[in-house]
C-alpha cells in the first residue's frame, strides 16, 4: 500500500507538471496565433499599399519619362517587401502549426498516462462515491473531468448511470459536455452507441449530441449524422435538428447539409423536424432561405410547410417575422415565391398569424405581394372565412358579398 501510495503520488505530480506544460504551449499557441493575425493585417495592408503604389508609379511614368528606371525600381522593391511578408506569414503559420501538433502530443501523453494508471472501473466508482460522500466537491470535480478525458466509452457511460442514480444530473451534463469537446469523434459515437435504452439514458445521449453540433467541426457532423442515421441511435437524438437549434452560423449548418447531400444521406426529414420545432432563434430560417435561393426546392417545399404551420400553431408570427426581415432581400424573396406555392390552407392560416400583430405587417405586405404576383390572390380573397383576417383591408367587401 505505501509503494501504491508513492506511486499514485508520483503520477500525481507527473499530472500536475503535465498540466503545467500543457497550459505552457496554450499560451504558445495564444501568442503564435497573434503573430500570425498580425502578420496578416500587416500582409494585408502591405499588399494594398504595394497595388496603390503601383499604380501611381505607373501613371506618373506617362508624364516623368525621365525617372522610370526609378519608378521600377521601387516598384520591384514593393513587390520584394510583399514577398518577405508572405514568407513570413507562412513561416508563423508553420510555426503554429508546429506549436499545435506539440501540444496534441502533450495532450496524447497526459491521456495515455491517465489510461495506464487508471484503476478498474468499480475501483473508481467507489473513490467517487467518497470523494462525493465527503463533499470534497474539487477533487471530485477533477476526477470527473480526468474520466471524461481519458476514460474509455463504457467506463464513461458506467459513470454516467452512477450520476444519473446519485441524482448528480447537472454533473452527468458537464461530463457528457467535457467528452463531446475533447474526445475523438470515434468515441464520442461510441458513447452514443453503448448508451442504454430508457427515458433516463436517452436524455443523456441527446446532451451528447447537443454538445458535439456545439463544439465539433462541419465534417465530424456531418460524420456523426451518418452514424446516427445508421440505425443504432433513437430517432430524437438528431444531429443536424440540434445544430440549427445553436447559435452556430447558419453557414455551418448549409455546409453540413452540403456534405450530406453530395453523399446520399438523407437530410429532408431533419430539416422537416427542425422546422416543425422551430424556436427563435433557431438557424432554421436562414437556411431554409438560402435553400430556396440556391434553387433546392426538394429540400425547401416540405420543411417550410412544417414551419409555417408551426408558427401558425405555436403563435411566432413576431419572432418569424424578425427572423425572416433580417434576411438579405434576394433570400427573403426566394422564400417569399415557396411561401406562396404553399397548400391553400396553411397559406391562410399562415396569413393570418402574420396579420394578428403591427410587428409583422410588414413581412405580411410582402407575402401578400408575391401571393398577388403568383396568381393566387383571386382564390385567397374569395375563400369564406378567410378573407377578412387574410386581406383585412377587404373586410368590408368580404361582408358586402357574404364571404
Amino acid at each position: 500500500m505505501t509503494r501504491s501510495q508513492r506511486t499514485i503520488a508520483r503520477l500525481t505530480r507527473q499530472e500536475e507538471a503535465l498540466h503545467d506544460l500543457l497550459a505552457k504551449r496554450e499560451s504558445e499557441v495564444v501568442s503564435v496565433r497573434g503573430e500570425v493575425d498580425s502578420l496578416r493585417r500587416d500582409w494585408s495592408a502591405d499588399l494594398t499599399a504595394a497595388a496603390r503604389r503601383e499604380v501611381e508609379l505607373r501613371l506618373a511614368l506617362d508624364d516623368h519619362t525621365t525617372v522610370r528606371d526609378a519608378l521600377l525600381a521601387e516598384i520591384a522593391r514593393l513587390r520584394a517587401d510583399l514577398a518577405d511578408t508572405s514568407a513570413l506569414r507562412a513561416d508563423a503559420e508553420t510555426r503554429c502549426r508546429d506549436l499545435e501538433d506539440r501540444v496534441l502530443a502533450t495532450e496524447e501523453e497526459l491521456a495515455g498516462l491517465h489510461r495506464d494508471g487508471g484503476a478498474p472501473i468499480e475501483v473508481l466508482l467507489g473513490r467517487l462515491e467518497g470523494f462525493r460522500s465527503s463533499g470534497d466537491v474539487r477533487t471530485l470535480g477533477r476526477e470527473l473531468a480526468d474520466v471524461a478525458w481519458a476514460r474509455p466509452a463504457e467506463e464513461i457511460v458506467a459513470v454516467l448511470q452512477w450520476l444519473g442514480d446519485a441524482g448528480e444530473r447537472s454533473r452527468a451534463e458537464s461530463l457528457l459536455r467535457d467528452a463531446a469537446q475533447s474526445r475523438p469523434l470515434g468515441v464520442v459515437t461510441e458513447i452514443g452507441d453503448v448508451i442504454p435504452q430508457g427515458p433516463f439514458q436517452t436524455a443523456f445521449r441527446s446532451h451528447l449530441v447537443r454538445f458535439a453540433a456545439l463544439f465539433r467541426s462541419v465534417p465530424e457532423l456531418a460524420a456523426l449524422h451518418r452514424h446516427r442515421h445508421g440505425g443504432t441511435w433513437p430517432a430524437p437524438d438528431d444531429v443536424l435538428v440540434c445544430l440549427l437549434q445553436t447559435d452556430r452560423p447558419a453557414a455551418e449548418a448549409l455546409e453540413v447539409i452540403s456534405l450530406l447531400s453530395g453523399e446520399g444521406t438523407p437530410v429532408l426529414p431533419s430539416l422537416s423536424a427542425a422546422a416543425g420545432v422551430y424556436r427563435p432563434p433557431d438557424r432554421v430560417v436562414a437556411v431554409l432561405a438560402e435553400l430556396a435561393h440556391r434553387g433546392d426546392e426538394h429540400l425547401v417545399r416540405v420543411p417550410l410547410g412544417h414551419l409555417m404551420r408551426n408558427v401558425h400553431a405555436a403563435g411566432l408570427g413576431p419572432p418569424f417575422a424578425a427572423d425572416l426581415m433580417t434576411l438579405p432581400e434576394e433570400r427573403r424573396r426566394a422564400l417569399w415565391e415557396h411561401m406562396a406555392a404553399a397548400p391553400m390552407r396553411t397559406l391562410l392560416d399562415f396569413l393570418d398569424t402574420l396579420n394578428s400583430s403591427p410587428k409583422t405587417a410588414q413581412a405580411a405586405a410582402e407575402l401578400l405581394g408575391r401571393v398577388e404576383a403568383t396568381g393566387r390572390g383571386a382564390d385567397v380573397r374569395s375563400y369564406q372565412g378567410k378573407r377578412a383576417r387574410a386581406y383585412p383591408h377587404h373586410e368590408l367587401e368580404a361582408a358586402a358579398d357574404g364571404g
